[in-house]
């Protein structure tokens, strides 16, 4: 319908849609957050990144 070919973006057949993760890296390069969820709707706010940073 847009123009979007999930197979090739994807690089398998599943199409399906990625599902977004927010991930804050630390100074040190370590992971000191991560947020991740299946339902694509809930996704950290602003706020609550910055609390994490």
């Amino acid at each position: 319908m847009y123009g979007i070919d999930l197979e090739e973006a994807n690089g398998n057949k599943d199409n399906v849609l990625p599902v977004p993760a927010t991930v804050i890296i630390n100074q040190d390069g370590t992971i000191g957050y991560i947020h991740f969820d299946e339902n694509y709707k809930k996704r950290l706010g602003i706020k609550e990144i910055v609390n994490h940073l």
